[in-house]
């Protein structure tokens, strides 16, 4: 009888949280209070895949192919400078040290992907689209600009908050870097133009 009230209980409580899920009430387990820094760890798990290997990765040999196909010249060194900019710019990102610095390097990451990789499968994720590498680049960028937060690794060591000047300045500066990139593919694809 015990376990019957029990259970009948937890169903009717499992019932009330997915009834304020569906009319969008808080509750303590309907809310994920943990998605700000979940977002924030994203790119350094990306970036792991990239390097290691891990979670069905490519690693950095697989990866420097995919960065060859995307037509990046050259391709070893896009496909060190993205990889480590995930893996070691991810971390930086997740504890907070250096924001405006590495949420810009990861912003220009994910403009990258997008251009590259997901803007002509449209939005949504589940068809490899922009959705996910646009989201995960929206929180660098606010996260760029903003204040770090109280509990960063730059406010715990007195670092200077860089603010979003810094984060203009390594975004241009990305950006130039990412038109040089490319620009050779462009003055490739013309050559063979003019050939045929």
């Amino acid at each position: 009888m015990r376990a019957r009230l029990r259970l009948g209980l937890h169903d009717r409580k499992k019932d009330d949280v997915a009834d304020r899920r569906l009319v969008g009430e808080q509750h303590d387990e309907a809310v994920d209070a943990d998605s700000e820094p979940a977002a924030r760890r994203q790119p350094v798990l990306h970036g792991a895949q990239k390097v290691l290997g891990v979670w069905g990765g490519p690693g950095l040999a697989g990866w420097t192919q995919g960065v060859t196909r995307m037509g990046m010249r050259p391709p070893i060194f896009w496909a060190y400078v993205s990889a480590f900019a995930e893996l070691a710019g991810g971390l930086a990102f997740a504890l907070g040290f250096l924001v405006p610095l590495v949420a810009a390097a990861l912003t220009i990451q994910m403009g990258v992907a997008i251009a590259r990789a997901h803007w002509a499968k449209g939005f949504w994720n589940t068809k490899g689209g922009i959705e996910f590498p646009f989201t995960l680049g929206s929180i660098a960028a606010i996260s760029g600009i903003a204040d770090p937060g109280p509990f960063s690794l730059d406010r715990v060591l007195g670092l200077p908050t860089l603010g979003a000047g810094a984060y203009a300045v390594v975004l241009v500066i990305g950006v130039i870097a990412y038109l040089l990139g490319s620009r050779r593919i462009a003055a490739e694809s013309a050559k063979v133009t003019r050939v045929a």
